[in-house]
């Protein structure tokens, strides 16, 4: 399932910030846990799509994935394959 536009636009506010302000400071980590907090919660694709609790669970868990790999690719592009 296609991430949502809330989902959306914290990555890329989270993906800004990082650039302009680097992986440690303190607002890219408060951009980055904005980003796993709106995917964990968010359930907007189950809004009218007559989704079951369980295909729910995997969409918010998808979309989370989706969010810690670029996190995980940012931090690797920062640091090396091992940081």
């Amino acid at each position: 399932a296609p991430a949502s536009p809330k989902l959306q636009a914290a990555l890329a506010e989270a993906k800004k910030v990082t650039a302009e302000k680097g992986i440690d400071s303190a607002e890219a980590r408060v951009a980055w846990d904005a980003v796993e907090e709106i995917a964990a919660s968010d359930n907007s694709g189950a809004l009218g799509a007559g989704l079951t609790a369980d295909e729910c669970l995997v969409d918010a868990a998808q979309e989370a994935c989706q969010a810690l790999e670029e996190l995980n690719r940012v931090m690797e592009e920062k640091y090396g394959a091992l940081y």
